[in-house]
């Protein structure tokens, strides 16, 4: 665990291990798995509470982990809880868990469990409950509704009538959403407001559920369709979204990125007005993304976007993060990074940006990057300054 400051003057051949060759302009903490028996150390990550100075939930693989670091007011971490996920009925990670977080302290995981069916495993950073789903398929996409979770899975091909969404709570009841043209939808995405749900579908599509209907409709024998007359909420992007991807709502705003398979680079980044029900200009290509977070991060909303599979200089995957601004009045994100992070001479396949949040830390938000083994922690780019008490 090291704190570093990037004033330092880069020497040849230096590995990324030693932590002096990261960057000359941003402040970070690097944290390594403390686990030695932990293989796959940090496949997804989530601000586990808003109380300062900070704590970070990590998931991760090979064996299937769940684990909190806590931040000091200084920069330094330490490992505040580990937890075998053998013990929710999940021992093995697919290649996309869900790992998600409500900015209050609530988790949710959502993978297949050890008998085949999903399992949302959910409650505070510390204290976690599962629940069985109804749906062998994989899941697409969850989301935290207030205190309930949404869950879609929808299938390889979805069928009408079949259950592609379940709202977990105390309970779980199924649903099967439509997209606004009577097929089914399965959604790339989700976000809610705590009122609406939103879903970016992997057709392109963003569609807006009322959360009351959905509570009230789901499990009996009703339908839930978008909601608002004629078809309701539904703009339809120039962007589908096949691979997965992220969905976040600002203002009147959603903002949408389709992510790529380690073989496509069709990446996007759409914005929809949700008042107007329009798509704000076009899509902005951003080929190779996969993870993606939108955070205000200082005074200055930006989009952070992650590319685990970039080549940087000519070594191959070690991945980089763009920062992109974000205009809250126009809605308009800018096309050209803001600043670029990367982890200068690493070893290939880092994957440096396979998963991204933003913690809450010092009453601020940072930026958080999982890489192989890896979590980093910036406390300083650009867009904010340095948020460590001294």
């Amino acid at each position: 665990m090291k704190a570093l400051a990037f004033a330092l003057v880069l020497s040849a051949g230096c590995s990324w291990t030693t932590f002096d060759d990261l960057s000359d302009t941003t402040w970070v903490h690097a944290q390594e798995t403390p686990d030695s028996d932990q293989s796959d150390y940090a496949v997804g990550l989530v601000n586990a509470t808003t109380d300062s100075p900070g704590e970070l939930a990590v998931l991760s693989g090979s064996p299937a982990n769940y684990s909190t670091l806590g931040f000091d007011a200084t920069g330094s971490t330490n490992e505040t809880l580990s937890q075998a996920l053998g013990v929710h009925s999940i021992s093995t990670l697919s290649v996309h868990p869900l790992f998600i977080g409500d900015d209050a302290g609530n988790v949710a995981i959502v993978d297949k469990g050890i008998d085949g069916p999903l399992v949302v495993i959910h409650g505070t950073a510390g204290q976690l409950t599962d629940s069985q789903l109804s749906s062998t398929d994989a899941v697409d996409a969850a989301t935290f509704a207030g205190s309930t979770i949404v869950v879609t899975s929808a299938g390889a091909t979805p069928t009408a009538s079949k259950p592609n969404a379940f709202l977990v709570n105390a309970t779980v009841v199924n649903c099967a959403l439509t997209d606004g043209s009577n097929n089914p939808m399965a959604a790339a995405a989700l976000a809610s407001d705590g009122t609406t749900v939103w879903a970016y579908s992997r057709d392109g599509k963003i569609i807006g559920y009322a959360l009351s209907d959905l509570m009230s409709s789901c499990g009996n024998t009703q339908t839930p369709s978008p909601q608002g007359p004629s078809g309701g909420k539904v703009v339809t992007t120039t962007a589908p979204a096949a691979n997965g991807g992220y969905l976040a709502l600002v203002g009147s705003f959603a903002v949408a990125v389709a992510f790529d398979s380690p073989s496509s680079m069709t990446g996007a980044i759409s914005v929809v007005d949700l008042t107007m029900l329009k798509q704000v200009g076009t899509s902005i290509a951003v080929p190779g993304v996969q993870s993606a977070k939108l955070a205000t991060f200082g005074t200055m909303p930006g989009l952070a976007l992650g590319f685990p599979g970039r080549t940087v200089g000519t070594t191959t995957n070690v991945g980089q993060v763009e920062l992109h601004t974000f205009d809250t009045t126009s809605g308009a994100v800018a096309g050209d990074a803001a600043e670029l992070l990367s982890i200068p001479q690493a070893d290939a396949n880092l994957t440096f940006g396979r998963a991204l949040t933003a913690l809450q830390y010092n009453g601020k938000t940072i930026l958080v990057v999982a890489a192989d083994n890896v979590v980093y922690a910036y406390y300083e780019t650009t867009l904010y300054s340095d948020t460590r008490q001294q």
